[in-house]
């Protein structure tokens, strides 16, 4: 073996040990990125369940303002805390679960960006609206739940914005505009399983 053998034998064992090193820390911090995925995940469903169970319990009873303030400044501040973790196409999960509490409750939805102490007065109870919450708030704990046992699925997780989920679901309206030719009804259909 000459003296340019030997050199370039040790020089492709440092360009494949580079490689696998490159290739390492890529699944090191993909690991890690999917282990705060999960955990992102289950702090938002941890923060989402008490907000739901107040939306069930004004189903049969009346409820508070000061009640359903606190669950949801609580909710959209673990939302806040977490969003840069979630999928890209998740970035919405503010602003779609203050459309559904807006809905059943009214003014109350903007507690978690208005910090004075006069609380707005609960909206009129509306059984349609709390339907569509409740089962909203079901399908994104769902969703986030999914997330946080297989955050490996990211890429391919869609969590439909609470408009167009009303849509897709036959319960309110057409498609947001935005959403039309992106995709069909049977895709979107398809998102929900």
């Amino acid at each position: 073996m000459d003296i340019l053998e030997l050199i370039a034998t040790h020089v492709l064992a440092l360009a494949a040990g580079a490689v696998a090193m490159r290739h390492k820390d890529r699944l090191r911090r993909k690991h890690r990125d999917q282990e705060h995925l999960a955990d992102a995940a289950q702090q938002i469903v941890a923060q989402l369940r008490p907000l739901r169970t107040v939306v069930a319990k004004s189903g049969d009873l009346e409820v508070e303002s000061a009640e359903i303030v606190e669950a949801w400044r609580a909710c959209a501040a673990t939302i806040a805390e977490n969003q840069h973790r979630l999928p890209t196409g998740w970035r919405h999960l503010t602003r779609s679960i203050r459309a559904a509490l807006g809905e059943l409750f009214g003014g109350l939805s903007w507690a978690d960006i208005s910090y004075g102490d006069e609380l707005e007065e609960v909206a009129k109870f509306d059984g349609r609206w709390w339907d569509y919450a409740l089962t909203y708030y079901g399908y994104v704990i769902e969703r986030l739940a999914q997330m946080a046992d297989r955050p490996e699925l990211a890429g391919e997780a869609e969590l439909l914005d609470f408009d167009t989920w009303l849509a897709v679901t036959g319960r309110h309206g057409e498609l947001p505009s935005g959403r039309r030719g992106r995709r069909n009804r049977m895709e979107l259909f398809r998102a929900l399983a």
